[in-house]
């Protein structure tokens, strides 16, 4: 569980979370509860621990509580709140972080529309190629990305 830093409001304690050593932990934020179903499932098949916020609030105190590898947000009023505090994070543990928003505002995999919102992924919640294979491209852009950083920082 990492600290929150100084000057940080912490709006909430969430629930305890056991994380094994070695476990990727996952937090879901997606109200409509068959996508949240297709979502959890989806990552928990993959092996990922899945915490799920039932609210904005929760979602937050989430962000600012533990140690999070992939933010799976539903594109809403209510996703961007909880977006805002991972946009709050420092750079290297935004880094560490892949931040995918689900929804229905563009096309899967919209560099643009990614860029401007500050996440890693876009995927369209009804993607032709479904959900889950949209969630399994984020996470290997992600790990692309993420090796390329890697060894860029070792040199």
């Amino acid at each position: 569980m990492k600290e929150p830093a100084a000057g940080d409001e912490v709006t909430l304690d969430p629930p305890p979370v056991h994380v094994p050593p070695g476990a990727r932990l996952a937090l879901a934020f997606v109200t409509d509860e068959q996508a949240l179903g297709r979502v959890r499932s989806c990552l928990q098949n993959r092996g990922w621990q899945v915490v799920q916020a039932s609210t904005p609030r929760m979602g937050r105190a989430y962000v600012q509580t533990y140690r999070l590898e992939l933010v799976v947000l539903e594109d809403s009023e209510q996703g961007r709140e909880v977006l805002a505090e991972v946009h709050r994070l420092s750079g290297r543990e935004r880094r560490e972080m892949n931040c995918v928003l689900v929804g229905d505002r563009t096309a899967s995999f919209d560099t643009l529309t990614a860029f401007v919102l500050g996440i890693n992924s876009y995927v369209r919640q009804d993607d032709p190629q479904g959900l889950e294979a949209g969630l399994d491209q984020a996470q290997e852009f992600f790990d692309q990305h993420r090796q390329m950083w890697l060894a860029a920082a070792d040199t």
